[in-house]
């Protein structure tokens, strides 16, 4: 009878352990101290430690790129890299140059409100003589007050600059008058071939991308 018992209790604790994999079931089969398992804790193979991570869709590889080594990656990476910055600088300098372009324009033909009394000849001339966006309103009134007097024209006006310098060739009137009447249309020529370079930029890049040869489309 003991002996029948003795199987009884072996077979179970046997038959239980085998059950739980030896895991941490054995602390109540056999009463040794076993640590649980933590199928958590990272991994060693040959001596290094496992990184496991989701695999990659078989549909975002691009299968044609497999051939292309990391330096050759690398490479063409930097080539894009350098005409994408030559890009970005040329295209800066065009915007900066046609909005230096519009601002000169709006600063030739002003908006602002002239004074009520007449602006000499000497005042029109000295203000002609500055940069366009530094000048004081002087010539714009002058121009403007000769233009609505003389039935929208400024022909006139180069002989009473030759009283002030007898070597100029044309008037500084007549590049009022080009601002003047054309200034609303080349400010909005200036805006609109600032957005056409900004487009070019993206198309460029986005053509210039595949020369990468990225192994997958997440790359």
């Amino acid at each position: 009878m003991g002996a029948w018992f003795f199987f009884k209790r072996n077979m179970e604790n046997l038959m239980c352990c085998l059950f739980c994999c030896c895991g941490w079931c054995a602390n109540m089969c056999w009463g040794y101290e076993m640590a649980p398992i933590d199928y958590q804790d990272p991994k060693r193979f040959f001596d290094k430690w496992l990184n496991v991570i989701p695999a990659i869709s078989m549909s975002s590889i691009i299968w044609k790129n497999i051939g292309y080594t990391k330096k050759n990656r690398m490479i063409r990476s930097t080539i894009i890299w350098i005409i994408a910055g030559l890009m970005i600088f040329c295209a800066l300098l065009i915007m900066v140059a046609f909005k230096d372009y519009g601002d000169g324009l709006k600063a030739a033909a002003p908006t602002s409100q002239c004074p009520k009394f007449n602006i000499t000849i000497e005042d029109a001339y000295s203000d002609s003589l500055r940069v366009p966006k530094q000048r004081n309103n002087q010539l714009s009134c002058f121009c403007k007050g000769y233009y609505n007097e003389n039935a929208y024209s400024v022909e006139g006006t180069l002989d009473l600059f030759l009283e002030q310098d007898a070597t100029l060739t044309e008037s500084p009137c007549v590049e009022w008058l080009f601002a003047y009447e054309n200034n609303l249309y080349l400010v909005a020529m200036a805006g609109i071939i600032i957005g056409l370079v900004n487009t070019v930029c993206v198309v460029i890049f986005e053509i210039i991308v595949i020369f990468e040869k990225c192994k997958t489309y997440m790359d």
